[in-house]
């Protein structure tokens, strides 16, 4: 990665990591002009350190552009750019689905940001019984959840497309959606690139971390004031205080009723 970088010649570089790899490489690199955060490990090899304040992760990595005087006040969304033949695979994909659908992206690699799997198949059953096709998504290592989930929810309208899909043909397929219900990851900021709104259930970790959904419609379904809360920036594999009430508590009327009064205001 040195070699790569020094043979650029660049002039600048913004490191909104924070490993201590990230502010090596440029200065080894010998990029004249390194922009960083304050708390990076190694920022004494940045030229201009930014203090890192609790907003959303897009505005705080905007706002290492303001040691060059540059404040953006306007909000910037993410994009993906799914390609033709991305939407004719998804064309294919729905041939015959005539019902709206709504994407649950129910996994995750951390065990205590997934909601849990029998209340993902109650709303799937809810929201089918309501005249939705239900698409699950997510990778290969994702497949026997959802399949669980559609087991269980007994319904022909909840549909199984993990590992079926590209990262950009999921962005189609959740573009085509009206709604996104998903844990906190990466499913809700694609959603967010493909202007689908979002309803985000948040378990161990908060969205005051910076990593919420970050549409103008999203919603966030959590569990308030609860004391354990957050248990870890990036979330556990297991629940440290056993009860994982961060969860369990959550309903699924509750995001029943998020899903459906989101889709209401849309109409």
């Amino acid at each position: 990665m040195v070699r790569i970088i020094s043979k650029g010649n660049y002039d600048v570089a913004f490191i909104p990591h924070r490993h201590f790899r990230s502010a090596i490489i440029p200065f080894l690199a010998g990029v004249r002009i390194r922009v960083g955060f304050d708390k990076s490990a190694f920022k004494f090899l940045y030229t201009y350190v930014v203090e890192y304040r609790q907003i959303h992760e897009i505005e705080r990595n905007l706002s290492l552009l303001e040691p060059f005087g540059i404040k953006v006040n306007m909000k910037e969304l993410p994009n993906l750019y799914p390609s033709d033949y991305d939407k004719f695979y998804i064309d294919g994909l729905l041939s015959g689905v005539n019902s709206r659908i709504i994407s649950i992206a129910p996994g995750s690699v951390w065990e205590t940001k997934r909601w849990l799997k029998e209340r993902f198949a109650e709303l799937a059953r809810f929201l089918s019984d309501d005249n939705f096709v239900v698409a699950l998504i997510g990778g290969e290592e994702d497949f026997k959840l959802c399949e669980e989930i559609r087991r269980m929810s007994g319904s022909e309208k909840v549909l199984n497309f993990c590992g079926k899909l590209s990262l950009l043909q999921s962005a189609e397929l959740i573009r085509r959606s009206i709604v996104l219900v998903s844990n906190d990851t990466a499913p809700m900021h694609i959603a967010v690139a493909m202007r689908t709104p979002v309803v985000a259930i948040f378990g161990s970790t908060v969205p005051k971390f910076g990593f919420y959904p970050y549409g103008e419609k999203d919603r966030i379904v959590q569990v308030e004031n609860l004391y354990c809360r957050p248990c870890g920036i990036h979330g556990r594999r297991k629940c440290p205080e056993r009860h994982f009430k961060c969860m369990r508590l959550i309903e699924t009327e509750k995001v029943y009723l998020e899903v459906k009064n989101l889709i209401r205001s849309l109409e």
